[in-house]
């Protein structure tokens, strides 16, 4: 079978599954679009039959193709194919949606160890999510998700005033009422609106943090965290920064900690089984045997010549007698 009829089968046997879970995904859609950027196979699925486009059948083809791709450099590089060639497509917004996600969500990560190519990341998210909002066709799921990604933009790129920030958050919520987002929106406009995270802000956009200077991870989109040892600000401002390599190796930690077999040190039991091997092993305890007669007739024929010596010298008496 030639590599492009198994490549068409397996789109083939996806699109199969997809239709089989989609009844699933339309019930539960509100949990599994916070969770998009690890079920976005099913997110393309649910609006590939949503939407029916008999006439961008090919885009989507790609689309899934991409998906196929995983996290592999070349599903970047069929992402930016899709959104270049087919930009008006239900697919191409997808896909340029998916793009915009990921570079975000690489800024934010990088913001603490590169911090120039961190708020590039950010800038070119929000182009990119503005591109889609202009857009004349976008559906509503797509919009959906745009408003929430260029809030976040604006809210990573906060230099001290949060207002813009919140104000992306609350136009959300009055868009998409019933958003899927509507709770972590909620979150981060309450933790916005304090002072601290107006004066972290403020801070952080003068300085150049590290991974050393962060404290605390709250969710898996992150937290901002307080640099020890600096005045800078106390705060705790809900969810922002992605996870830690720092938070990383304490939850490793935690969880050796946990486990009852970590606990026990490997030289205690090499060191026991060592033992069990010497007293079960016949040839092991013969040989020490041998070595011990060995060392006795060695000793004992000694402590007899001391008690009746063969050589033993006759008195000056046994002579008379004899």
């Amino acid at each position: 079978m030639k590599n492009q009829e198994l490549h068409n089968l397996k789109i083939g046997e996806l699109e199969r599954f997809v239709q089989h879970v989609i009844p699933f995904f339309k019930e539960h859609r509100t949990k599994f679009y916070v969770a998009a950027g690890v079920l976005f196979l099913l997110v393309i699925g649910y609006a590939y039959f949503s939407t029916r486009e008999p006439a961008n059948s090919k885009e989507w083809r790609s689309m899934y193709s991409a998906v196929l791709s995983g996290g592999a450099p070349e599903a970047k590089q069929k992402y930016k194919s899709i959104a270049n060639d087919s930009p008006e497509t239900t697919p191409g917004m997808w896909a340029l949606l998916k793009l915009a996600d990921d570079t975000l969500n690489t800024g934010l990560r990088n913001r603490y160890t590169d911090g120039a190519g961190a708020k590039k990341d950010i800038k070119s998210a929000g182009e990119m999510y503005h591109k889609l909002i202009n857009a004349s066709s976008i559906s509503d799921d797509i919009r959906e998700r745009t408003l929430y990604g260029l809030a976040r933009v604006a809210d990573a790129s906060s230099n001290g005033k949060t207002e813009i920030a919140i104000k992306e958050y609350k136009k959300l919520m009055e868009q998409f009422p019933k958003s899927a987002f509507i709770s972590l929106v909620e979150s981060r406009i309450k933790s916005l609106e304090k002072d601290k995270a107006k004066q972290f802000y403020a801070w952080f956009s003068q300085e150049t943090p590290t991974i050393k200077d962060t404290q605390t991870i709250i969710d898996a989109i992150g937290s901002p965290a307080t640099p020890a040892g600096n005045s800078s600000p106390k705060f705790d401002l809900g969810s922002t920064f992605p996870d830690t390599p720092e938070k990383e190796q304490e939850d490793k930690k935690k969880e050796a900690d946990l486990n009852p077999f970590e606990k026990e040190t490997p030289v205690k039991e090499t060191t026991k089984t060592s033992e069990e091997k010497k007293e079960n092993n016949p040839f092991e305890k013969e040989e020490n045997e041998k070595k011990e007669a060995q060392t006795k007739e060695k000793i004992e024929p000694n402590q007899e010549t001391k008690k009746e010596s063969p050589f033993k010298v006759p008195s000056t008496k046994e002579e008379k007698k004899e």
